[in-house]
């Protein structure tokens, strides 16, 4: 391909064309790019490339694409695994030539009418442009792909950030993820998950001991959260794991052996009894 005459006769059809300045940037963008790849017949062209070349936006790229194809200037396909899109210059000089060969069928064949189907219609066949807009399947893939990438790009890794925490916090908050995956619930961002730390944190006054009776109480109760003790629960946490001191109130205190058992019970017995109390003196 001749680059001087494909832009000699681009110029020639522009009066015509109806393209838009925009077109005319892309066309003029693509021809430099298939020019320094030394002309190869069909080109993957990442759409950054282009970008780069003819400081057009995505969407206006697409849209002049759709106009170029549709005028026969360039093809376009992208087929289904192919991450860039595929890129055909149409030559205009062949289109050129072709069309100054019907013109000279036409004057050859003056005896005859100029729009007898039989001398035409192969001609013409050849120089209808393939139809190769693919517009609305390359938008969706777009779509599809910047969604997929953004879905990627927010993934938030619980794990790592497990490994991040301190001891016994990240025991606790185990835990915890391992409670909410089975109700099939998780935090879907790093934000979330730490909020989760400081609220365990401000109801538990900073006490893992305390933090660790509230994820029992929710795991019992089959909370989705985190909430303070019950009274109920706290108390009877005390009442089962606080140990025993002391006397309890009422409590007798018991001799350590019989005989001392005995002789208390008989100073009881004889309390105010003064002969008695004279002599144990």
């Amino acid at each position: 391909m001749n680059y001087l005459t494909e832009i000699k006769r681009f110029n020639e059809f522009l009066p015509t064309s109806g393209l838009t300045a925009s077109s005319i940037v892309l066309w003029y963008g693509l021809m430099y790019i298939f020019n320094r790849s030394g002309w190869i017949k069909v080109l993957e062209i990442p759409m950054n490339n282009i970008e780069a070349q003819t400081k057009l936006s995505r969407y206006t790229i697409s849209r002049e694409r759709k106009r170029l194809c549709r005028l026969g200037l360039i093809g376009y396909t992208r087929p289904d695994g192919c991450l860039h899109g595929r890129y055909e210059i149409l030559p205009l000089s062949e289109r050129g030539m072709l069309q100054n060969d019907t013109t000279r069928l036409q004057e050859d064949t003056s005896g005859r009418s100029p729009e007898s189907p039989e001398l035409l219609q192969p001609l013409l066949q050849d120089a209808t442009p393939p139809k190769r807009d693919t517009f609305i399947r390359d938008k969706k893939l777009n779509s599809s792909n910047s969604m997929n990438k953004s879905k990627r790009n927010s993934q938030f890794k619980m794990d790592k950030w497990l490994e991040s925490l301190e001891s016994p916090w990240k025991e606790l908050m185990e835990q915890w993820m391992e409670y909410k995956a089975a109700r099939k619930e998780s935090y879907k961002t790093e934000m979330g998950a730490r909020k989760c730390l400081t609220m365990l944190r401000n109801l538990s006054a900073n006490n893992p001991q305390v933090a660790q009776q509230i994820i029992d109480q929710s795991m019992a109760y089959n909370y989705a959260g985190l909430f303070p003790l019950k009274s109920s629960y706290s108390s009877q946490q005390c009442r089962t794991e606080a140990p025993q001191y002391g006397q309890r109130i009422g409590q007798i205190i018991q001799p350590e052996d019989e005989q001392k058992r005995r002789r208390l019970i008989e100073r009881l017995s004889n309390a105010g009894n003064k002969d008695y109390e004279k002599d144990n003196q």
